[in-house]
């Protein structure tokens, strides 16, 4: 009985490394036969072929306003999904794990305020309300603070910004509005979820305008809500994926099978 191990490092100043375990597997020796008794063998039956995995997106038969699962073929060029940024940081699509087959988004923040990585997709739309949901798997989380998928408003008073964030142990999520360069509004709801590592959870990020605002984050089903802030209303919208450091530290995750749908 062996057991494989298959480990992947990232390069860079503040390397982090990570390791997945592959299944045991088992060898069965051949058995000694007198080759004056041997039998001649029948023909092997044909390998079976499994059906290919449909892609995330592909899969799905209701309407979204964005889907993006980095699945496809050609691999699609980061820039055509949005607005890039990448500062002091890595953000690049990745074979070295998925939840859906064969890539995900690999996010590596690290060192400071500055440590950026993330891509925001303008919707081109002002929905009565919409839902930002994605797969992530955290591989290295040691910071205190780090901000991550983002919803923002953009109305003819301000800005509003709701943004999943976590801790050193768990997450949150929090509103933030402003205008003209002055903050307006400012809530921050704890999740009690903890930080999980090295296994693929689903999160979702939603804000309802009315009749009354709200907005509610689910990880894996576990659901914390929260009202909306005086200023948030229906505006021109955008969504942000990928990581932002806040203070000081090291954050290395995956994002995958990203889905913007509105009520």
């Amino acid at each position: 009985m062996r057991r494989s191990l298959v480990a992947l490092a990232l390069a860079g100043t503040a390397a982090c490394s990570y390791i997945f375990e592959l299944p045991a597997t088992s060898e069965i020796p051949t058995p000694e036969t007198d080759a004056g008794d041997a039998a001649p063998l029948p023909d092997a039956p044909p390998p079976y072929d499994a059906p290919p995995e449909i892609p995330f997106c592909a899969s799905r038969t209701t309407p979204s306003l964005w889907c993006i699962d980095f699945d496809g073929v050609p691999p699609p060029e980061l820039a055509s999904l949005g607005t890039v940024q990448v500062t002091d940081a890595q953000l690049l699509l990745s074979n070295a794990v998925a939840r859906s087959s064969p890539r995900s988004l690999l996010v590596n923040v690290r060192d400071g305020k500055s440590s950026t990585a993330s891509i925001k997709h303008a919707l081109g739309s002002d929905p009565e309300g919409l839902t930002l949901s994605f797969a992530q798997l955290v591989s290295a989380w040691d910071t205190t603070g780090a901000q991550l998928a983002e919803i923002e408003l953009a109305g003819t008073n301000g800005t509003c910004f709701i943004r999943l964030e976590g801790g050193a142990t768990a997450w949150s999520f929090t509103q933030v509005c402003e205008a003209g360069g002055v903050e307006t509004a400012r809530s921050t709801t704890d999740a009690l979820v903890p930080i999980a590592r090295g296994r693929w959870q689903r999160f979702a990020l939603e804000v309802i305008f009315g009749p009354t605002p709200s907005v509610t984050l689910d990880i894996d089903g576990a659901r914390t809500g929260a009202a909306g802030v005086a200023p948030l209303e229906r505006a021109p919208a955008s969504v942000t994926i990928g990581a932002k450091l806040v203070p000081i530290g090291n954050v290395t995750l995956f994002q995958d099978d990203v889905l913007v749908t509105s009520p």
